[in-house]
């Protein structure tokens, strides 16, 4: 009997998982292939990459390689690995279909009958379902910090820094350059001579020579006392964002 020939797909998300996440999925791919007499002849793999984004770089790579690939299906541990979206999920699965390419799930029921497209279509739903409760249970959370003016992730502006109980508070070895910046800004100097003067008495920004851009640290609020949050908004667009937008 020939055997079936496939690629598989594994992708891990950044919520608290890793490569051994990758790792597991691939054996239990392989352990799935050799009882299904399915010889895998190619692996894609994204990691750290949300199933809400459609464009991943090896997720792309299969789907651009799919109508002249040896290979006529793809093997993943479960559909959410493909898409956590149910019209994405829909869609892929109907482009493969459309080149006579199969997707086959470890753990989940593939029958090609009417109940098993039932099936499936429940299943791309709890995907969803998980991503929308996780993100709004994840925003609620930030909402609560927030009110507290506590640092929700990045990089604090330049003369901050970030308490151990995630508050910002001033960094007495920056601070003195911020205070010069904007005195000097009010005597009249130029965004090139404030650069080039900071440069020229070794002052740089977190080991980096200051350039002349310095619009966004003086419309930032923090420098007065204000905690602002969520003054951004981005639209979406096949799964990323495109835009930022500025709220009132």
């Amino acid at each position: 009997m020939r055997k079936t020939l496939a690629c598989c797909y594994t992708r891990f998300s950044t919520d608290n998982q890793n490569q051994s996440s990758t790792i597991g999925q691939l054996r239990a791919i392989k352990s799935y292939c050799d009882r299904n007499n399915i010889e895998l002849v190619d692996t894609y793999i994204d990691e750290a990459q949300s199933g809400t984004n459609m464009n991943r770089k090896n997720f792309q790579r299969m789907l651009a390689d799919a109508p002249t690939a040896v290979w006529d299906t793809v093997v993943v541990y479960n559909m959410s690995r493909l898409s956590r979206s149910v019209k994405d999920a829909l869609q892929i699965k109907d482009e493969f279909a459309k080149m006579g390419k199969k997707i086959l799930s470890v753990i989940e029921n593939q029958e090609e009958t009417p109940e098993g497209d039932f099936f499936n279509l429940i299943t791309f739903g709890l995907n969803e379902l998980f991503v929308k409760q996780f993100k709004r249970d994840s925003w609620r959370g930030l909402l609560v910090n927030a009110k507290d003016a506590k640092a929700l992730g990045g990089v604090p502006p330049y003369g901050f820094k970030i308490s151990k109980d995630r508050k910002y508070e001033v960094n007495e070895e920056e601070a003195p350059v911020v205070r010069l910046i904007f005195d000097m800004v009010l005597k009249g100097f130029s965004y090139r001579d404030i650069a080039t003067y900071l440069n020229s008495k070794g002052h740089t920004k977190r080991g980096v020579p200051w350039n002349h851009s310095f619009t966004d640290l003086r419309r930032n609020e923090k420098y007065k006392g204000v905690y602002v949050w969520n003054r951004r908004e981005g639209k979406q667009k096949l799964g990323r964002k495109t835009n930022r937008i500025t709220k009132p």
